[in-house]
């Protein structure tokens, strides 16, 4: 179990009738029912309030079960973008990298509900990405090589300039809602 400022989060996994759901469930301050979420790997993320108990969590994911296989189909489907000869020309690759943007973005914003004017996909020498005052993200092109996980954090980090324009405890709250590891990823992405 894993413990933060906001949330407990616990690994978990069902198998029913020889399919797996491996999932994380993850208790939040601001929960006020129980809700599933899908992402991209596929990963399964289920959000419970503080007073809910993780058995109720089980059957919960139960209930849901053949949703839930349903619908990690879509995610399986799902791949980044990778280069054969990871050839960094910002020419060549800005319309691979504005598609694998595009595509994490559009999950990301509905899971939050966030709205953004529009996006661009720049060659940046020394920002991952950036968010204006009118709700314009950039993104450096150079998300396409980094691992599917740092791309996603750091498109997960400008939509929460959206609703923090800042880097106080509520705008990594929401950043948490998504990557409790955030710091590690932080720390990771910094190596690139």
């Amino acid at each position: 179990m894993i413990k933060s400022k906001f949330d407990i989060i616990m690994e978990k996994e069902i198998t029913i009738k020889k399919q797996t759901i491996r999932y994380k469930v993850k208790k939040c301050n601001f929960s006020k029912s129980l809700k599933i979420s899908l992402f991209p790997g596929p990963r399964v993320l289920v959000t419970m309030p503080k007073y809910c108990s993780f058995r109720r969590a089980d059957t919960f994911v139960k209930q849901n079960f053949d949703k839930i296989i349903e619908n990690l189909s879509k995610f399986r489907d799902f791949r980044p973008l990778r280069l054969i000869n990871r050839d960094m020309n910002y020419e060549k690759n800005k319309e691979k990298a504005r598609e694998l943007i595009d595509k994490i973005l559009s999950i990301y914003s509905a899971y939050y509900g966030f709205k953004y004017t529009g996006f661009s996909v720049r060659n940046q020498s020394s920002r991952w990405g950036s968010c204006s005052s009118r709700a314009h993200l950039n993104f450096n092109y150079k998300l396409l090589f980094l691992p599917l996980r740092l791309a996603e954090y750091v498109i997960v980090h400008e939509l929460c300039h959206l609703k923090e324009m800042n880097h106080s405890d509520k705008f990594w709250k929401e950043v948490s809602r998504i990557f409790p590891n955030y710091r590690e990823l932080d720390r990771e992405l910094k190596k690139y």
